[in-house]
C-alpha cells in the first residue's frame, strides 16, 4: 500500500494548550505513513516562525456573512461534489444551522484548494464534530478521502442540548468513515446520540514518555515553596473548576491529617473556581497544608508529578463538563505515582483499579480520605502501584503506541 497523508483540521494545536491540542500534536509528530499539514486557528501565541518538519496553515477566525458563506458552498458544492447525496444532507443542515456556515471560512478555502491539486491517499482528521468537522467532511463529499472524527466526551454532552446542534454533530459522526473514542465511556455517549457503533473505535490516549519520566525533583519543589522535609506530598494538576474535585480533597484533609499530620496539598493551575478553594480552607482549617502553585509551563510540570508522593484528582461531572479521559493520570503513571480518580466519566479508563491507583466515589471526602491515607501510611502499596502504571505506560498508554493504532485502524479503512 502507498503512502497515507494525513490533514488534521483542529481549533486548537500548540502552542495552544489543552487535551485535544496535545492529542492533535501527537498525532501531528508520530504520523509515520506520509506527508502531514495541520489546519488551525491562529492565536495570540503562535510563534513566529515553524520549526516543525510539516506545514502549518494558521488562520483567524473570521465570520463571513451568512448569505455570502452560502453562495461559496453551494459553488464549491456544484462544481466538485462527488457525493451529491451527502452534500444535499450537509446543505439541509448548514440551512439550520447557520453560525456554523459563517464560521466555515477561511479553513474551508484552504482545504480545498490545497487537495485540489493532490493525488494519491488523504486521512483527513477532525479534533472534533462540530467546527473541524464541519469542515472536513468537504474532503470526503469533493474528493473521496477518508474522513476521521475524534470523539472527547464533553462535547458530545455539551451540543446534546440544542436540537440543531445535535443533528448536525450526529450527522458528521455517521458520515465520518472512522470514529475514535477516547474511552468507552465516550463511545457509550456516542452510541446514545445515534452513532453507528460500526464506525467507532476506542483507543485509549498516552503519556509523552519523552516529558514524563521518573527522575528525582524533590528537593527543588519543596525548597520552591518552602515544604518541610519530613511532609508527604499530594498533588493535583488541573484547571480549577468543580468538576476536578479540588475541594473535596480539600474537605478530606481534616480526616487524613488525624492519620498523617505531616502533609503538604499542592495545587498546580488557575482557574475561576480559586476563590471558592480559598474560602473552604479556611472553613477547613487546612491553611497551614495547601499551596497554590498557579500556572505551571507544560514542560516543568514533569517535576512536580515525580517531587509528589500521590497524584489525585478526584473528578465529577458537572452539567455537560465530564473528564472525557484524563491525560494527566497518565503522566503521572509515567513518573511512577499512584493515582486516586474519581470514578467519573471516562477517567475510569486512565486507572486500573488497584493496581496502578484507586477509583473513587467523587462526592464522599470519607472513601477519598480513605484511600489516600492508605497509600500515605502504606509505601509498599504506594511503590508497587507506581511501578505498575509506569509499565503499562511503557507497554501500551505512550503516544507511540497510540498513534500507532490509530494508523492501523486508518491502514484498514484502505483494505
Amino acid at each position: 500500500m502507498g503512502k497515507i497523508n494525513s490533514i488534521i483540521i483542529t481549533r486548537g494545536f500548540p502552542p495552544a494548550e489543552g487535551g485535544i491540542e496535545t492529542y492533535m500534536y501527537q498525532i501531528a509528530n508520530k504520523w509515520s505513513h506520509g506527508k502531514k499539514v495541520i489546519i488551525c486557528q491562529k492565536t495570540k501565541k503562535d510563534p513566529v516562525s515553524e520549526k516543525e518538519r510539516y506545514e502549518i496553515f494558521r488562520l483567524p477566525k473570521l465570520l463571513t456573512p451568512y448569505w455570502k458563506s452560502m453562495y461559496k458552498v453551494l459553488k464549491i458544492l456544484y462544481k466538485k461534489s462527488n457525493d451529491s447525496k451527502l452534500a444535499f444532507h450537509y446543505i439541509l443542515l448548514l440551512i439550520i444551522n447557520r453560525q456554523f456556515l459563517k464560521s466555515l471560512f477561511p479553513r474551508l478555502e484552504i482545504l480545498v484548494e490545497y487537495l485540489s491539486d493532490k493525488r494519491g491517499k488523504w486521512a483527513i482528521h477532525s479534533s472534533t464534530a462540530i467546527g473541524p468537522g464541519s469542515i472536513g467532511i468537504f474532503a470526503k463529499i469533493i474528493f473521496s478521502h477518508k474522513f476521521i472524527v475524534y470523539i472527547h466526551g464533553s462535547e458530545l454532552i455539551k451540543y446534546q442540548k440544542r436540537w440543531n446542534y445535535n443533528i448536525f454533530q450526529k450527522f458528521i459522526l455517521n458520515a465520518a468513515d472512522l470514529v475514535i473514542s477516547n474511552s468507552n465511556y465516550t463511545k457509550e455517549l456516542a452510541i446514545n446520540l445515534g452513532v453507528n457503533t460500526k464506525k467507532i473505535r476506542i483507543i485509549n490516549l498516552g503519556a509523552d514518555v519523552n516529558k514524563f519520566y521518573p527522575h528525582n525533583t524533590r528537593n527543588e519543589v519543596y525548597d520552591k515553596f518552602d515544604i518541610p522535609k519530613k511532609n508527604k506530598l499530594i498533588l493535583t494538576i488541573s484547571h480549577l473548576i468543580p468538576r476536578k474535585g479540588n475541594d473535596m480533597v480539600i474537605s478530606s484533609l481534616p480526616i487524613i491529617l488525624k492519620s498523617v499530620p505531616n502533609l503538604t496539598y499542592l495545587i498546580v493551575g488557575k482557574g475561576h473556581y480559586k476563590e471558592h478553594l480559598i474560602e473552604l480552607i479556611e472553613k477547613c482549617n487546612v491553611k497551614a497544608n495547601v499551596i497554590f502553585a498557579g500556572y505551571v509551563p507544560d514542560e516543568e510540570l514533569a517535576d512536580y508529578m515525580n517531587a509528589c508522593d500521590i497524584f489525585v484528582m478526584p473528578n465529577r461531572k458537572e452539567g455537560y463538563d465530564v473528564e472525557g479521559f484524563g491525560i494527566v493520570f497518565l503522566e503521572a503513571s509515567a513518573c511512577k505515582k499512584p493515582v486516586i480518580v474519581g470514578n467519573s466519566g471516562g477517567a475510569v479508563d486512565a486507572v486500573i483499579d488497584g493496581e496502578t491507583g484507586f477509583l473513587v466515589d467523587p462526592y464522599s471526602k470519607e472513601d477519598i480520605s480513605e484511600k489516600i491515607t492508605k497509600l500515605l501510611v502504606d509505601s509498599k502499596t504506594r511503590i508497587a502501584m507506581g511501578e505498575n502504571g509506569y509499565r503499562r505506560i511503557k507497554d501500551e498508554l505512550n503516544w507511540k503506541q497510540v498513534i500507532n493504532k490509530i494508523e492501523e485502524e486508518i491502514i484498514e479503512l484502505y483494505d
